[in-house]
């Protein structure tokens, strides 16, 4: 069974090109800051992941607890026009594979960094498979967030097609018997098909990470962060020698909530119900050299 290609759901916002890829080095750099007018350090810590593991949780979390804010509303309701305001009042950068850093933002001067691990940072987010040679930024650390391949499926499958099939996509396409279709080809390509072109696999993005004979990222799992965020976050700390203020953390933790959408159980469990006993042989043969790495299993 074939399964069908996803719509995306949202509209991409980040679409203003702050900064081309450029040599990297302070040359590169300060040249581009001034055709771009924005006073940033140009150094970076560069949050990266497979698409739909947690990049937008991890980067809300560091940026609150740099800038001492805590949100005004209900963090629960998502129908709160406060809510969004108040995510969309920090903006920060986007890296794309192609090393350009991109930004949702309508002004250049409106990208700022934070004090973080004592110096100057700017939050970058990326989803390249790996961290492009050719960019302004210059990342001083490197975190990664993997997620359970199941679990990314389940989130991408909600996320990518609630528009067509509204709030509860997972459970329509699991009524129809269409995730199967779904399933298969999450396992043939060992990733997601809409994230195939830009990103590459999920299997090749964690290991092209992760992979110690490489520029390793210090990573952390989802599921340990959402277990026990203030202590996996207070590891990244650590890891940069910079002190790390638990009660700071855990006023952060309540705009990085804000930006859950799927909650953890709706994937692997959720979609370990569902999978056929091939399904999930097929799985363990297709992801085992992560699903070893991180301690996962199907």
């Amino acid at each position: 069974m074939t399964a069908p290609r996803p719509t995306k759901a949202a509209s991409n916002r980040e679409t203003a090109v702050l900064f081309p890829a450029a040599s990297a080095g302070p040359a590169g750099f300060e040249a581009a800051r001034r055709a771009a007018g924005a006073d940033i350090s140009g150094q970076a810590i560069a949050v990266a992941s497979y698409p739909r593991s947690g990049n937008k949780m991890t980067r809300t979390f560091l940026r609150a607890y740099a800038l001492h804010v805590q949100p005004e509303f209900d963090v629960e309701n998502h129908d709160d026009p406060a809510r969004q305001a108040f995510l969309n009042a920090y903006f920060e950068a986007a890296v794309n594979p192609r090393g350009e850093v991109v930004s949702s933002v309508t002004s250049a001067r409106e990208l700022t960094d934070v004090s973080l691990f004592g110096r100057r940072l700017v939050i970058a987010k990326t989803h390249a498979a790996r961290w492009p040679g050719k960019c302004v930024l210059d990342p001083v650390f490197r975190l990664y967030v993997v997620r359970h391949p199941l679990d990314v499926l389940a989130s991408s499958l909600n996320f990518l097609m609630r528009r067509e099939r509204g709030g509860g996509a997972l459970d329509a396409l699991i009524a129809s018997g269409e995730i199967a279709g779904h399933v298969d080809d999450f396992i043939t390509r060992r990733g997601v098909a809409h994230y195939q072109r830009p990103f590459g696999s999920w299997l090749d993005h964690v290991t092209g990470w992760t992979d110690a004979d490489g520029e390793a990222a210090f990573w952390l799992r989802y599921e340990d962060i959402v277990r026990d965020p203030v202590a996996k976050y207070g590891r990244v700390f650590a890891a940069m020698d910079a002190p790390f203020d638990r009660e700071a953390a855990q006023v952060a933790l309540g705009p990085a909530n804000a930006v859950t959408e799927i909650e953890l159980g709706r994937g692997r469990d959720y979609l370990g119900a569902v999978l056929t006993e091939d399904q999930k042989q097929r799985a363990r043969d297709a992801f085992a050299p992560a699903l070893e790495r991180f301690d996962y299993e199907i």
